[in-house]
């Protein structure tokens, strides 16, 4: 086992043997350290961050970062457009109305076309304005997952946080902003929409604009036995909350994928709020 502290420059080899019988007749543990056990008396101490305020947005401050940035040597123009499509993507079709990263089913040819055109002939965000149409009429949403949604929030994170403390354009800053309160509130709806504390949604879609829609089941029947009789790998369920009548949620299923999704889904929830709240002044 090592341990490695803040301020730290050494790492600790401690050698640990369990007194495994004694576990078993129902004594207590013995934990035998050995002579080459290294024990801290006082925890180290780290210096606070220390408080930056981010530069004027419009005022294009220097960054410093593994990629030359627009303006600097290296500068790969190509790239930063590809990746802004992308985002343009992301945000004006699969978390238009989540806020998080949604399964998005382009049917028909003509739709494709159609998308492919907002793609690389406009530059806007918002598909309704450049297709005259609203997005639904174009393509269809399947189900948001924990996994991708809670990468999806982290992105938006640090992508308000690059484009903040670089000073970048007023209105290129308050997007990336709003994107990361709806990311978070999309994640928080998973947490909420299955009514119980502890109890995370591995999934959900919004019932009126999904393209395939899944077959609910109460959590109990009439005679208070819960529901399905016979457990599955997951079970579709109304809102239980009372605050998402609109939504229906995929509960936590016990699998390596859910767990996982699961896991990143709450943790980018608390630490991006958190982060957020401190050092990047979001309300």
């Amino acid at each position: 086992m090592c341990f490695l502290a803040c301020g730290d420059d050494s790492m600790m080899s401690v050698d640990a043997a369990v007194d495994v019988g004694a576990a078993d007749a129902g004594a207590d543990v013995t934990l035998d350290v050995g002579t080459d056990a290294f024990v801290r008396e006082t925890p180290p101490t780290c210096d606070p961050l220390p408080s930056v305020a981010p530069p004027a947005c419009g005022s294009g401050a220097a960054r410093t970062s593994l990629l030359p940035g627009p303006g600097a040597e290296g500068h790969d123009a190509a790239l930063a457009a590809k990746a802004r499509r992308y985002d343009r993507v992301f945000h004006a079709l699969a978390a238009v109305y989540t806020g998080v990263n949604t399964e998005v089913i382009v049917a028909r040819p003509e739709d494709r076309e159609l998308v492919t055109r907002f793609v690389t002939e406009d530059d806007g965000w918002d598909f309704a304005a450049y297709a005259g149409a609203p997005p639904e009429d174009a393509v269809g949403w399947a189900k948001v997952a924990g996994l991708y949604a809670g990468v999806g929030a982290a992105a938006d994170a640090f992508r308000y946080a690059t484009l903040r403390d670089e000073g970048a354009a007023c209105e290129e800053v308050e997007r990336a902003r709003a994107h990361v309160v709806a990311a978070l509130e999309g994640v928080h709806r998973a947490m909420e929409i299955t009514g119980t504390e502890g109890v995370i949604a591995r999934g959900y879609q919004r019932r009126d604009l999904a393209f395939y829609g899944h077959e609910t089941v109460p959590l109990f029947d009439g005679e208070g036995n819960p529901l399905p009789e016979e457990k599955n790998n997951g079970t579709w369920r109304d809102d239980v909350s009372g605050e998402h009548p609109d939504w229906r949620s995929d509960p936590y299923r016990v699998n390596g994928g859910s767990e996982a999704g699961t896991v990143l889904f709450s943790g980018v929830d608390f630490r991006v709020a958190y982060w957020m709240a401190r050092y990047l002044k979001v309300d």
